[in-house]
């Protein structure tokens, strides 16, 4: 969660300047049907940003990880993997 975030955008025919709290989510390509449509559900917007970024590369120990997850759908008990942000 990105705090003090700005936005400003047109909405109804009227320019808006609101303070936005930006989140930013990992998932893999497969997972990301299920998370947009769990968005759209619960966010309180009419439409709420969604934007997905495909990394270019990412280390295999990462990947592996978020895979892992994705797969699972249940927090890993990894250790090593404890304190990832």
């Amino acid at each position: 969660m990105l705090p003090g975030c700005r936005s400003i955008y047109a909405w109804n025919g009227q320019m808006q300047d609101s303070d936005e709290v930006q989140t930013v989510l990992k998932t893999t390509l497969s997972c990301m049907p299920e998370l947009e449509r769990q968005l759209v559900e619960t966010h309180p917007y009419d439409v709420p940003e969604f934007i997905v970024l495909q990394p270019e590369s990412t280390s295999a120990a990462y990947a592996n990880w978020i895979f892992g997850f994705c797969k699972s759908g249940s927090l890993p008990s990894n250790e090593a993997h404890e304190h990832i942000s």
